[in-house]
C-alpha cells in the first residue's frame, strides 16, 4: 500500500480497483486521468500566500530545509 502522499495513495487505489475490474471484466479505469487536477472532495481551498499550491492537495508547497 502506497500512502506516502494524497497522489500516491491514489494511484495505489486506483491501481487496486484495477484488479477488481479485471477479475469481474469489466473495463479498466485510465488512473492517468488522476494526475493533475484531481478532485479531492476537498471544496474550494485557495492559497493565502505567495507559495505555489500543489494541484491534487490544495496545500502549500514548501521549498526548501
Amino acid at each position: 500500500m502506497q500512502t506516502s502522499n494524497r497522489r500516491a495513495a491514489a494511484m495505489w487505489l486506483c491501481f487496486v480497483h484495477n484488479l477488481v475490474n479485471e477479475r469481474l471484466g469489466k473495463p479498466e479505469y485510465p488512473c492517468d486521468k488522476l494526475e493533475g487536477d484531481y478532485d479531492c472532495g476537498c471544496g474550494d481551498v485557495k492559497a493565502t500566500s505567495s507559495q505555489p499550491v500543489d494541484s491534487l492537495t490544495g496545500e502549500e508547497v514548501i521549498r526548501g530545509g
